[in-house]
Formats: structure tokens, C-alpha cells, sequence
């Protein structure tokens, strides 16, 4: 059993989840912090790609980052 913190993660919360992503990366933060917990930029763009297609499989993935 680990000691680390956890996220269950949900659709809405990677809705806001990437929105917390694209202010940081618009403000060129390198790290942001979400629900408590802290975050790389770059990491987290490869993380929001994985979990789009484990969350929601038949969604058709587009370049969010161009989309407000």
C-alpha cells in the first residue's frame, strides 16, 4: 500500500484539469498546481493525451491547445 496521494480522475475533472494546463502554459509557468497537488506542463499535456483515451475511448482527440 504507498502513502502517495492519489487523483481519481473523471471527465469533468480533466475538463478542468486542462484548462488549469493551458493557463500555465500561456503564462509560460512550467509547473502549476491542481486539486493540491503539483504538476510539470510538459508532463501533464501527456498525461491529459493518456487519459482523453482511457476516460472517453471514441472521443476524437483534436489539438486542444489551439481551443479555448
Amino acid at each position: 500500500m504507498s502513502d502517495q496521494p492519489t487523483i481519481t480522475w473523471t471527465l469533468p475533472k480533466l475538463k478542468r484539469f486542462r484548462r488549469a494546463c493551458r493557463k500555465a502554459d500561456r503564462s509560460n509557468a512550467g509547473v502549476f498546481t491542481f486539486d493540491g497537488h503539483e504538476f510539470v506542463v510538459g508532463y501533464a499535456r501527456y498525461l491529459i493525451e493518456y487519459l482523453e483515451t482511457r476516460l472517453n475511448p471514441t472521443h476524437e482527440r483534436t489539438n486542444e491547445w489551439n481551443h479555448n
